[in-house]
């Protein structure tokens, strides 16, 4: 039998680690499967990475492009932090931000 409980989650409860934590996983799952199909593509001598301006191929590409990717989760996942701990300033100082949740027990 499944039973639903509802919950409110407030955003003033967030942390800025919680945030960067979630942001960088979110992150990760996009630039990481970005970044590994545009590796394996430049891996296969496609033209698809490049740094200093000139393509790379082979392992490289692989390298460069994994690299790429986590300096982008990086950077979003840090502007995505700073966003957050603003929003979750004004929830706490305004009182607004409530996120409804609701739990599926088994």
């Amino acid at each position: 039998m499944n039973t639903e409980i509802a919950k409110s989650i407030s955003l003033g409860e967030f942390t800025a680690a919680k945030i960067f934590k979630l942001g960088f996983f979110c992150n990760l799952g996009f630039w990481g499967i970005v970044a590994v199909v545009f590796g394996i593509l430049g891996a296969f001598g496609y033209d698809v990475v490049k740094w200093n301006d000139e393509n790379v191929y082979g392992v490289t590409a692989l390298l460069t492009a994994l690299f790429a990717g986590l300096m982008l989760t990086i950077v979003g996942s840090t502007i995505l932090m700073l966003g957050g701990v603003v929003a979750a300033w004004g929830a706490r100082r305004f009182g607004f931000g409530d996120l409804g949740v609701i739990e599926k027990l088994d």
